[in-house]
């Protein structure tokens, strides 16, 4: 869990903004579900790239000695992806669930590779309910037992504990097919079996 010391500000605007930014920091904002209890904060740009680079989402903030944990609900970033502009956060406890979109990672081999076919790999994400402190970092997909011509559904996938998948169980993640423009030949005909053909033909 990524952890940023941040510090409450005062006032919004452009005008604010610009001069944060010149600091070093970020505006951002900590909502409270179901609450107007929001928080105007300053987070430390540096500290924030490199978080979000490892692919944070829970973080733990010590605002100005109180902590609290929080998932990362929103970037709004400027001409450059790189370049944050404002961040957005959600205030959460133990009993909050939150419905977010979690990374799918392939591992293993196919077998269905290895016959020559082609693994394609159809959905990058997939949309769950779980606690928010459990918030999986990706679901894994094994492919040990992908044969060429197969698929994999999320209603194939492993759920860790307390994870609902909400995408559709008849999506299909991966798959392992034949390569475009091949087709699997069928076998030549037999010559001893043709030649019996061709001399009734001949007598007729």
């Amino acid at each position: 869990m990524a952890e940023l010391k941040v510090e409450k500000r005062e006032g919004t605007g452009k005008y604010v903004a610009f001069n944060l930014r010149k600091e070093g920091k970020i505006p951002g904002v900590i909502y409270s579900a179901g609450s107007d209890a929001n928080t105007l904060i300053a987070v430390p740009e540096k500290e924030l790239m490199i978080a979000v680079s490892a692919g944070a989402r829970i973080m733990e903030l010590d605002i100005d000695g109180k902590k609290e944990h929080v998932l990362l609900k929103d970037l709004q970033h400027g001409t450059f992806e790189w370049e944050i502009m404002h961040v957005d956060f959600v205030r959460i406890t133990d009993a909050t669930r939150i419905h977010v979109d979690v990374d799918i990672v392939t591992k293993g081999e196919a077998p269905g590779e290895k016959a020559g076919g082609i693994v394609e790999h159809v959905l990058h994400t997939v949309r769950l309910e779980c606690p928010a402190r459990n918030l999986p970092d990706h679901i894994e997909v094994d492919l040990s037992n992908l044969q060429l011509g197969h698929v994999i559904y999320v209603s194939d996938l492993v759920a860790p504990e307390g994870v609902v998948f909400l995408t559709d169980n008849h999506s299909a993640v991966v798959s392992c097919h034949v390569p475009r423009g091949q087709v699997e030949e069928a076998p030549a005909a037999e010559p001893e079996a043709a030649a019996p053909a061709a001399a009734t033909a001949a007598k007729k």
